[in-house]
């Protein structure tokens, strides 16, 4: 199992989390749609049976488009598919920040960012929610990570952003009952 995404999932312990010894994780801090697609081969090349991916949010953070990121995901589930024709997909959706808690903590220590709007978010997860039409493709749908204004609830981040221990234990549960 390949958790790969950015720096949301990056400091998850996800063999811990999840309990299993095969969950290796391959996030990155800054990771956005092109850098991953840039190390695809790296990780499709162990033919992994599952890969968990979350990606898009940084795209988002450094201007980017829904259109722009959308294309290049879309390259990155049909590299996957194409490239390791035993492994299942696993689409976690980006989360829609805290706006409070990302004004607070994230825009004071990098000023240049982009809040990522609601909108764009809600339109992206939509986008790759349509494409589980293969049958090795798995959209993840978390609401419970949300909060009554549909952003990430302060529940599970610290930062309006990055997942904190309890939204990393909610997307390992979530896959645990989905994956094993």
């Amino acid at each position: 199992i390949i958790i790969l995404g950015d720096d949301s999932f990056e400091f998850g312990e996800w063999h811990e989390l999840m309990g299993i010894q095969a969950a290796k994780n391959r996030s990155m801090m800054g990771a956005d749609t092109h850098t991953i697609l840039n190390r695809l081969d790296q990780v499709i090349g162990g033919k992994p049976r599952h890969i968990v991916l979350r990606c898009g949010i940084n795209n988002f953070q450094n201007g980017w488009t829904v259109e722009q990121t959308l294309k290049e995901y879309q390259e990155i589930v049909d590299t996957i598919l194409s490239g390791s024709a035993n492994t299942d997909i696993w689409l976690i959706p980006v989360f829609p920040v805290n706006t409070e808690l990302y004004r607070q903590r994230i825009v004071p220590r990098k000023p240049w960012v982009h809040i990522p709007r609601q909108e764009a978010v809600h339109s992206f997860n939509q986008s790759i929610a349509s494409l589980q039409n293969h049958a090795r493709v798995h959209f993840c749908d978390m609401p419970g990570l949300l909060n009554e204004k549909g952003e990430l609830s302060d529940v599970y981040t610290l930062d309006g952003l990055h997942l904190n221990y309890l939204g990393l234990q909610e997307v390992a549960d979530m896959l645990k009952d989905r994956i094993l």
